[in-house]
C-alpha cells in the first residue's frame, strides 16, 4: 500500500542528492580533484549545474562528502569484520581482508586516486592519517590479544600485527595499480573480475604462508632464538 506520509518533494531531493554524488565519486575516482569538473558532474548525473550547486554549494564540499562517504563505507566494513570477537584469529583476519578486497573491486580507481590526491594535495593526507589512526587502533586492539595467544601456542608465527596489516592491504592496494599493464602483460582477454578475484586468492595465501610457525630449529643460529622476530 502507499505510505501517505512520504513527502514526494522530499523523495525527489533524496534521488536526486544522491544521483550528484554517485557521479561525483564516479568522476573524483577516475579524474582526481583538479581534473572533475561540476559541469561533468551534472550532466552524468542528469541534473542542471545551478541545481549541483544548490545541493552541494561548492566544488570542495561536494568532494568533502564524496571523500568522508568512499571512507566511511571502507570503515564500517572493515572494523565489523575484524572486530567479530568469537571467531578465531584467521578466519577474522582472512575476512577483513577480504572485504577490503571486495571493496577495491567496487571501487578500482580508489588507490590511484589516493596516490595521486595526496601528491597534488599533501595537506588532505593530514587528515586522512588521523582518521585511519583511530580505525587501526580499534581493530589492533581487537585482533593483538588473539595473535599473541596463537603465537604462543605455536600456531602462528609470532609478527608485528602493523606489519601484517601493512604487507596484505599493500598486496591488495598493488593488485588495482598494477592491472592496466599485468593484466595485458599476464592475462590478456581475462575478465577483469575474473583476474582480480584470482589475486585475491592469491594474495590469501601470500598472508597465511606469512603466519605458518617456523619450523623446529636444528641448529644454534641465531634465528633460534626465542627473541629473535623475522
Amino acid at each position: 500500500m502507499f505510505n501517505k506520509n512520504v513527502n514526494p518533494t522530499m523523495k525527489e531531493n533524496e534521488n536526486r542528492e544522491q544521483a550528484i554524488l554517485r557521479a561525483a565519486e564516479r568522476e573524483f575516482l577516475a579524474r582526481g580533484y583538479d581534473g572533475t569538473k561540476t559541469t561533468a558532474i551534472a550532466e552524468a548525473a542528469g541534473v542542471t549545474h545551478a541545481l549541483l550547486h544548490y545541493y552541494f554549494r561548492t566544488k570542495e564540499k561536494l568532494y568533502e562528502r564524496v571523500f568522508d562517504d568512499i571512507v566511511s563505507r571502507l570503515e564500517t566494513s572493515l572494523v565489523e569484520a575484524f572486530s567479530a570477537n568469537g571467531l578465531p584469529f584467521m578466519t577474522r583476519l582472512e575476512e577483513g581482508l577480504r572485504r577490503h578486497f571486495l571493496y577495491l573491486l567496487d571501487h578500482p580507481d580508489l588507490p590511484r586516486f589516493l596516490i595521486n590526491e595526496f601528491t597534488a594535495h599533501p595537506e588532505r593526507a593530514a587528515a586522512l592519517r588521523l582518521r585511519f589512526g583511530v580505525m587501526l587502533g580499534r581493530v589492533l586492539a581487537s585482533l593483538q590479544a588473539d595473535m599473541e595467544a596463537q603465537a604462543a601456542e605455536g600456531t602462528i608465527a609470532r609478527m608485528n600485527l602493523t606489519d601484517l596489516l601493512y604487507d596484505a592491504v599493500a598486496l591488495n592496494a598493488f593488485s588495482f595499480l598494477s592491472y592496466p599493464l599485468a593484466g595485458m602483460l599476464l592475462a590478456p582477454g581475462t575478465d577483469a573480475r575474473a583476474y582480480h578475484l584470482a589475486r585475491l586468492e592469491e594474495n590469501l595465501t601470500v598472508i597465511r604462508k606469512r603466519l605458518q610457525p617456523d619450523p623446529p630449529c636444528e641448529n644454534a643460529s641465531s634465528s633460534c632464538s626465542p627473541d629473535w622476530l623475522p
